[in-house]
C-alpha cells in the first residue's frame, strides 16, 4: 500500500509542477509492473501456473480453446528460449504501457497529467490482473488514435495485435468505425447519461443478469450461479460512479471536443453500458475498452478550453480530486487484487 501512495504523491506533484518529460515515469511504472510478486494481481498466479505446466505446439488445438493465439505464441516462444514467465510479463508490460504512453504523448496537452490520470483512474493497475486484456485495451486505445488521425495501416496493425491478445476487442471495431460519423446532440447525451444511471441504480442490470440465465447456452445459463458468491455493493458502486458521470456532462457542456468527437462517443457508449450493466462482470470488463478515453478528454478539459487561469486551476484540482477519490475507493476495495504489493525478489 505504501508504494502506491508514494507513487500517487509523486504523480500529483509532477502534475501540479507541469513537468512534460514522461519517460522517467514510464520506466518507474514499467519496473513496478514487472517486479511484482505473483500474488499481486488476481490472474497472475494462474497464468504462471499454466506457463509452468508447459505451452507446446502439439497442444495448440487445446490451448486455443482457452487462450488467444497471440498469448499462446508469446508463451511458446518465451518457454523455448528463456523458460521464465517473467519474460512474458516484461513483454506484455512493454506492450501495455507503450501503447497508452504513445497516445497520451500525442493527444494530451499535459502528458504528465494524462499519465497521472492513467494511474489514478486505475487503468494502469487493471492489467496487473487482466494481463491479456490489459494489453488488448492498450492496443485498441492506440488503434483508435491511428484511425481517428487517418493512419489506417497502423490502425490495422494495432487492432490485429489487440485481437491476438484478447478476442473481445473485436467487438470494439464497429464502434471505432462509427465513432466519428455519429453526431449526438448535447441534450440527448446528457439526458441519456442521467437516465441510464437512474435505470441502473434501480436494478435494470440486475434484472438483465437474471434474464441471462434463460439463454439457451450453457455458458450463460449458469452465469448467475457462477457469480452467486460475488458480493456487489450497488449503493457504493453507484455513489462512486456519480463523479465520472458529472465530469462527462461537464465535458459535453464546456469541453472543446470537436476535434475529438470519436473519443467523446467512445466514452459516451462506455458510460451508458457501465451505468446500465455495471453489476454484470463481463460488461464491466468490456467497458474498459471505452472508458479509458476519459483520460484524454479530462486532461484536455483542463488545458484546451478558453477558461480563465483561475478557473483552469480550479478545474484541474477538481479533476485530480475526482481521480484521487476513485483511486482510493478501488485501492481500499482491493480491485484487481493488487494489495499488498510485494516484490518478486
Amino acid at each position: 500500500m505504501f508504494l502506491y501512495i508514494l507513487l500517487v504523491v509523486l504523480l500529483v506533484f509532477l502534475s501540479l509542477s507541469r513537468k512534460t518529460n514522461i519517460a522517467p515515469v514510464f520506466i518507474l511504472l514499467f519496473l513496478i509492473s514487472i517486479l511484482r510478486d505473483v500474488s499481486v494481481g488476481i490472474d497472475y498466479e494462474s497464468h504462471k501456473e499454466a506457463f509452468d505446466i508447459g505451452f507446446s505446439w502439439k497442444f495448440l488445438p487445446i490451448l486455443m480453446l482457452k487462450y488467444e493465439i497471440g498469448w499462446i505464441l508469446l508463451n511458446i516462444l518465451v518457454e523455448g528460449v528463456y523458460n521464465n514467465f517473467l519474460i512474458v510479463i516484461i513483454f506484455t508490460s512493454l506492450i501495455t504501457l507503450s501503447g497508452v504512453f504513445y497516445v497520451i504523448k500525442k493527444e494530451c496537452i499535459s502528458p504528465i497529467m494524462g499519465v497521472s490520470l492513467y494511474v489514478l483512474l486505475y487503468y494502469y493497475f487493471i492489467p496487473f490482473s487482466l494481463i491479456r486484456q490489459g494489453a488488448a485495451v492498450s492496443m485498441v486505445f492506440l488503434a483508435s488514435y491511428f484511425y481517428f488521425n487517418g493512419f489506417k495501416r497502423k490502425f490495422w496493425w494495432s487492432f490485429v495485435l489487440a485481437i491476438m491478445f484478447h478476442y473481445s476487442s473485436i467487438l470494439i471495431l464497429p464502434f471505432i468505425y462509427l465513432a466519428e460519423k455519429v453526431r449526438i446532440s448535447k441534450r440527448i447525451m446528457v439526458s441519456s447519461i442521467i437516465g441510464s444511471f437512474v435505470l441502473g441504480f434501480i436494478g435494470f442490470g440486475t434484472y438483465f443478469r437474471y434474464l441471462m440465465t434463460y439463454l439457451p447456452f450453457d455458458k450463460y445459463s449458469n452465469y448467475d450461479e457462477s457469480y452467486s458468491g460475488t458480493v456487489i455493493n450497488i449503493l457504493n458502486t453507484y455513489l462512486f460512479m456519480i463523479p465520472q458521470n458529472i465530469f462527462f456532462i461537464i465535458i459535453i457542456c464546456a469541453g472543446n471536443y470537436r476535434k475529438k468527437i470519436g473519443y467523446l462517443n467512445m466514452l459516451y457508449l462506455g458510460l451508458l453500458l457501465n451505468n446500465l450493466f455495471t453489476v454484470i462482470p463481463m460488461v464491466s470488463r468490456f467497458v474498459i475498452y471505452l472508458n479509458i478515453f476519459e483520460i484524454i478528454l479530462l486532461c484536455n478539459l483542463v488545458y484546451e478550453n478558453q477558461f480563465k487561469e483561475r478557473f483552469r486551476i480550479r478545474m484541474g484540482i477538481a479533476v485530480i480530486l475526482y481521480a484521487l477519490v476513485f483511486f482510493s475507493y478501488n485501492l481500499v476495495t482491493n480491485r484487481a487484487g493488487i494489495v499488498p504489493y510485494q516484490f518478486i525478489f
